[in-house]
């Protein structure tokens, strides 16, 4: 068998045999001898094709592989990046605290020795119904059925209360001024099994109209703002109901007693604050004749600046005005109302004024509102 007839016919065709003759003949213009051996030429070929692929390879890495491996790392370093904030919120620094004192103070609110909060934060007028302009409410429409008033629903409370944050427990509330004659009418009709009551009281301070009923006592007085830190340290609330007096002190009472309380409650969790006002402060004025304002004015400015320190403490509030009280012992005639024309006047007895404050506790519509109290059936008789 010649040269021409070593292959078997087990062997595979020769790839590339032609161009692997012309690559010969590009380097001998004499051509390959003609007893080239079918082997050499096979490993010539094998070697062509080993360089072709080899050459598409590297092609591949370089145009595809290496920019798909880039795009790969700075993808990873990213998730890397987002991980590490998500898990670590608190590299997103606050304001200084000296530049929230400044826009507190912009406002004409406490300064920061008072109380601040951002999870608690009042709602806007969006989120808060108000009662419609001159509308008045009558107590039978909030539905009351007994005596003592249950604790509302987080539904009825929704704009500040947190999403099954109070479900399964009794709310807590402080009572100041517990121990007179309107916070003991309150206090009565609070259903111990639903609610929680602590009552704020000075050392020297008669709880007889409490007894029987239960209650928590803390000491301190409003004007010590060092007691009242003590006494509420560590305690939490979920509403404050002021019907604290200022009796026989002399001068300034309610803006100091204001102070102190809201800087003492700064980390207790205060979700509505009902405060007992008197007709005649803030822009209620009006309804005095210039002599009879003459001779209040310095109690009702005391008013004026203690209402002005709650609405300004970021915790959502209630203020209830009250004009004529009467005596002790009037029974409640059940017509009494919350209006939030605060250019009316009008009396109340202590047992209506103690329905309407309950009938306003944890109920979205009365939050962030200034309300009067009054009665048609005195202006009857």
């Amino acid at each position: 068998m010649n040269s021409t007839d070593t292959r078997s016919s087990a062997d595979e065709p020769l790839e590339h045999e032609a161009e692997v003759m012309a690559a010969w003949r590009d380097r001998d213009d004499d051509g390959p001898p003609a007893a080239v051996d079918a082997a050499v030429l096979r490993s010539a070929a094998t070697a062509l094709n080993e360089g072709r692929r080899g050459g598409f390879l590297r092609g591949f890495r370089n145009r595809w592989l290496q920019p798909m491996a880039t795009v790969a790392a700075l993808g990873a370093c990213l998730a890397v990046v987002v991980a590490v904030m998500q898990s670590a919120p608190s590299l997103v620094t606050p304001p200084p605290e000296t530049e929230l004192a400044e826009i507190t103070a912009a406002a004409g609110g406490p300064t920061a020795d008072t109380y601040r909060t951002d999870a608690n934060a009042a709602p806007d007028n969006k989120s808060a119904a108000r009662l419609a302009p001159g509308k008045t409410t009558r107590v039978e429409e909030f539905a009351v059925t007994t005596r003592r008033r249950e604790a509302p629903q987080l539904d009825e409370f929704a704009a500040v209360a947190p999403a099954g944050a109070l479900a399964s427990r009794r709310k807590r509330v402080l009572v100041l001024g517990g121990t007179g004659r309107l916070g003991a009418e309150i206090i009565a009709r609070l259903d111990p099994d639903s609610f929680d009551i602590t009552v704020l009281a000075r050392p020297t301070s008669s709880r007889e109209r409490l007894s029987g009923l239960s209650v928590d006592y803390v000491t301190g007085d409003l004007l010590e703002r060092e007691s009242l830190q003590t006494a509420l340290a560590e305690r939490r609330f979920e509403y404050v109901i002021d019907a604290s007096a200022r009796r026989n002190h002399p001068g300034k009472f309610y803006a100091i007693a204001m102070q102190n309380l809201l800087a003492a409650l700064r980390d207790t969790g205060v979700q509505q604050f009902i405060l007992h006002g008197s007709i005649g402060a803030g822009e209620s004025a009006s309804v005095f004749s210039a002599d009879m304002y003459a001779r209040m004015r310095g109690v009702m400015q005391d008013k004026t600046a203690a209402e002005t320190l709650l609405q300004a403490s970021g915790i959502p509030f209630t203020i209830i005005r009250n004009g004529i009280i009467k005596p002790e012992g009037t029974p409640a005639t059940g017509s009494a109302r919350l209006t939030d024309d605060t250019a009316t006047m009008g009396a109340v007895t202590r047992p209506d004024l103690a329905e309407l404050t309950l009938e306003c506790l944890g109920v979205e519509r009365c939050l962030n509102t200034t309300l009067h109290a009054i009665d048609p059936h005195w202006d009857a008789n």
